[in-house]
């Protein structure tokens, strides 16, 4: 099930990389891309399936809802009770969202079969240990981490 935790509650998370977003469709392709090399040259390879979806859908969403400038960040977050872990956080200047609202309208499965679109958080829920949504200043920020478990790791992996 998915954590609804505060991204503070993660102590000292280690920058891993970052890149601006154009307000284009295109871009959330361009973020898979650039985490999925970000990805390989950290020789974490197996966990890129998993988070260039997220690092699509998320890109998508502020792209489509929140405005730029759009920026994402791939942090290393350390955590005593859960294990280290890859947090994807992507900030636009949008007006947000209620997270238990958005929750709420997966309850109803019909509804959701029927609707064209709502299901890109469904899925980051789905993939991630955990995710939210927080303001920081006038930034809206969305968040998802996946584990980083000790076999998750190619061979050699080293993010030091």
């Amino acid at each position: 099930m998915t954590d609804f935790a505060s991204p503070h509650e993660v102590a000292n998370p280690a920058f891993l990389g970052d890149w601006d977003l154009l307000c284009d469709d295109r871009e959330a392709g361009r973020l898979r891309a650039c985490v999925s090399g970000q990805l390989s040259r950290l020789r974490l390879v197996r966990l890129t399936d998993d988070l260039s979806v997220v690092a699509g859908e998320l890109a998508a969403n502020a792209i489509r809802y929140g405005g730029g400038p759009v920026r994402a960040t791939l942090l290393l977050t350390p955590s005593r009770d859960a294990g280290a872990g890859l947090r994807l956080e992507v900030d636009d200047a949008g007006p947000g969202f209620d997270v238990d609202r958005v929750v709420a309208t997966w309850e109803d499965a019909e509804a959701m079969y029927e609707r064209c679109s709502g299901r890109g958080l469904l899925i980051v829920s789905q993939l991630c240990r955990a995710w939210g949504s927080e303001w920081r200043g006038s930034r809206h920020v969305v968040w998802a981490e996946v584990g980083l478990e000790p076999e998750a790791a190619d061979e050699g992996a080293s993010l030091c």
